[in-house]
């Protein structure tokens, strides 16, 4: 692994020691995992947008594509029932 990452020992010592090398593993694990999770949750918000503004512009397309309202038939049920004050 030392050698993988290429990791130079300190000062005065011949060789790197596990706790000098994975002193800064655990920092970088640490601030990956931290990383990890805020992009994640970024990721997560954009999504969310995206689908309110997709059921938007689809709600926006039905109330403007929507057929108009029938008028009452004279005589019909409807028609009745509003005269006898059933229907308002």
């Amino acid at each position: 692994m030392v050698q993988f990452f290429c990791v130079k020992p300190k000062g005065g010592d011949s060789s790197v020691s596990p706790d000098y090398l994975f002193s800064y593993w655990l920092g970088f694990c640490k601030e990956f995992k931290d990383f990890w999770k805020r992009e994640q949750q970024r990721i997560v918000k954009q999504r969310i947008r995206d689908s309110e503004n997709k059921v938007q512009k689809i709600m926006g397309n039905k109330t403007a594509a929507a057929p108009p309202k029938m008028a009452r038939k004279a005589g019909g049920l409807k028609d009745r029932l509003a005269q006898k004050g059933l229907l308002g």
